[in-house]
Protein backbone atom coordinates (compact mmCIF):
# COMPACT_ATOMS: atom_id res chain seq x y z
CA UNK A 1 0.00 0.00 0.00
CA UNK A 2 1.96 3.35 -0.97
CA UNK A 3 -0.81 6.08 0.35
CA UNK A 4 -4.05 5.52 2.36
CA UNK A 5 -6.33 7.97 4.17
CA UNK A 6 -10.08 7.82 6.02
CA UNK A 7 -13.14 9.00 4.43
CA UNK A 8 -14.24 12.07 6.59
CA UNK A 9 -17.48 14.34 6.04
CA UNK A 10 -15.68 16.81 3.34
CA UNK A 11 -12.99 14.61 2.21
CA UNK A 12 -12.80 11.09 0.44
CA UNK A 13 -11.00 8.06 1.48
CA UNK A 14 -8.06 7.45 -1.25
CA UNK A 15 -6.37 4.18 -1.34
CA UNK A 16 -3.09 4.05 -3.93
CA UNK A 17 -1.89 0.32 -4.02
CA UNK A 18 1.19 0.79 -6.43
CA UNK A 19 1.91 -2.77 -6.25
CA UNK A 20 -1.46 -3.66 -8.19
CA UNK A 21 -1.58 -0.73 -10.07
CA UNK A 22 -5.12 0.45 -8.66
CA UNK A 23 -6.08 4.30 -7.53
CA UNK A 24 -9.42 4.12 -5.25
CA UNK A 25 -11.13 7.60 -4.72
CA UNK A 26 -14.39 6.74 -2.78
CA UNK A 27 -16.75 9.84 -1.23
CA UNK A 28 -17.27 13.52 -1.04
CA UNK A 29 -14.79 15.99 -2.04
CA UNK A 30 -15.02 19.50 -0.96
CA UNK A 31 -11.93 20.18 1.48
CA UNK A 32 -11.12 23.73 2.68
CA UNK A 33 -7.99 23.35 0.68
CA UNK A 34 -8.32 21.20 -2.47
CA UNK A 35 -4.68 21.91 -3.60
CA UNK A 36 -3.31 20.69 -0.56
CA UNK A 37 -5.84 17.67 -0.35
CA UNK A 38 -4.32 16.58 -3.52
CA UNK A 39 -0.93 17.44 -3.61
CA UNK A 40 0.17 13.83 -2.08
CA UNK A 41 -2.18 11.80 -4.05
CA UNK A 42 -0.70 13.59 -7.40
CA UNK A 43 2.74 12.96 -6.24
CA UNK A 44 2.18 9.36 -5.23
CA UNK A 45 0.88 9.09 -9.06
CA UNK A 46 3.94 11.23 -10.53
CA UNK A 47 6.17 8.36 -8.90
CA UNK A 48 3.92 5.38 -9.80
CA UNK A 49 3.72 6.78 -13.76
CA UNK A 50 7.29 7.04 -13.87
CA UNK A 51 7.54 3.03 -14.21
CA UNK A 52 3.68 2.09 -14.33
CA UNK A 53 2.68 -2.07 -14.56
CA UNK A 54 0.81 -2.59 -17.72
CA UNK A 55 -2.72 -2.04 -16.49
CA UNK A 56 -3.40 0.54 -14.41
CA UNK A 57 -7.14 0.60 -12.83
CA UNK A 58 -8.75 3.63 -11.12
CA UNK A 59 -12.26 3.08 -9.10
CA UNK A 60 -13.84 6.61 -8.48
CA UNK A 61 -17.11 6.33 -6.74
CA UNK A 62 -18.32 10.07 -6.06
CA UNK A 63 -21.08 11.28 -3.80
CA UNK A 64 -20.44 14.81 -4.91
CA UNK A 65 -17.20 17.17 -5.48
CA UNK A 66 -17.23 21.13 -5.58
CA UNK A 67 -15.77 23.01 -8.53
CA UNK A 68 -12.39 23.48 -7.12
CA UNK A 69 -12.34 19.76 -6.53
CA UNK A 70 -13.48 18.98 -9.89
CA UNK A 71 -10.99 20.41 -11.47
CA UNK A 72 -8.57 18.08 -9.66
CA UNK A 73 -10.18 15.11 -10.31
CA UNK A 74 -9.46 16.20 -13.86
CA UNK A 75 -6.06 16.69 -13.13
CA UNK A 76 -5.53 13.24 -11.46
CA UNK A 77 -7.06 11.44 -14.77
CA UNK A 78 -5.47 13.75 -17.08
CA UNK A 79 -2.13 12.08 -15.44
CA UNK A 80 -3.17 8.73 -16.18
CA UNK A 81 -4.53 9.64 -19.80
CA UNK A 82 -1.15 11.30 -20.63
CA UNK A 83 0.58 8.13 -19.29
CA UNK A 84 -1.81 5.73 -21.87
CA UNK A 85 1.28 4.81 -24.16
CA UNK A 86 2.87 3.05 -20.70
CA UNK A 87 -0.04 1.46 -19.21
CA UNK A 88 -3.50 0.35 -20.36
CA UNK A 89 -5.76 2.56 -17.76
CA UNK A 90 -9.51 1.64 -17.14
CA UNK A 91 -11.89 3.99 -15.04
CA UNK A 92 -14.18 2.50 -12.92
CA UNK A 93 -16.61 5.27 -12.75
CA UNK A 94 -18.98 4.15 -9.53
CA UNK A 95 -22.23 6.11 -9.02
CA UNK A 96 -25.25 5.61 -6.84
CA UNK A 97 -28.30 4.34 -8.86
CA UNK A 98 -29.98 6.93 -8.19
CA UNK A 99 -27.90 9.91 -9.22
CA UNK A 100 -27.91 10.56 -12.65
CA UNK A 101 -26.14 13.71 -12.61
CA UNK A 102 -22.77 11.54 -11.16
CA UNK A 103 -23.47 9.31 -13.86
CA UNK A 104 -23.53 12.32 -16.83
CA UNK A 105 -20.57 13.78 -14.89
CA UNK A 106 -18.59 10.48 -15.56
CA UNK A 107 -19.51 10.61 -19.42
CA UNK A 108 -18.47 14.04 -19.51
CA UNK A 109 -15.22 13.30 -18.37
CA UNK A 110 -14.85 10.18 -20.89
CA UNK A 111 -15.67 12.86 -23.62
CA UNK A 112 -12.50 14.62 -22.33
CA UNK A 113 -10.40 11.56 -22.25
CA UNK A 114 -12.10 9.37 -25.13
CA UNK A 115 -8.62 7.36 -24.80
CA UNK A 116 -9.23 5.61 -21.62
CA UNK A 117 -11.55 3.16 -21.48
CA UNK A 118 -14.27 4.15 -18.76
CA UNK A 119 -16.80 1.42 -17.19
CA UNK A 120 -20.14 2.79 -15.63
CA UNK A 121 -21.27 0.93 -12.32
CA UNK A 122 -24.40 1.84 -10.92
CA UNK A 123 -24.53 0.47 -7.09
CA UNK A 124 -27.28 1.02 -4.20
CA UNK A 125 -26.54 4.07 -2.54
Amino acid sequence: MAFKTEKTQKTPSVVIDTERGVFEISGSVYPENASKFFKPIFEHVDDYLKNPLKETVLNLHFIYFNTASSKLIYEFVKRFNEARFKTKVTVNWIYDDDDEDMQDTGEEYERFFPELTFNYIAEEP
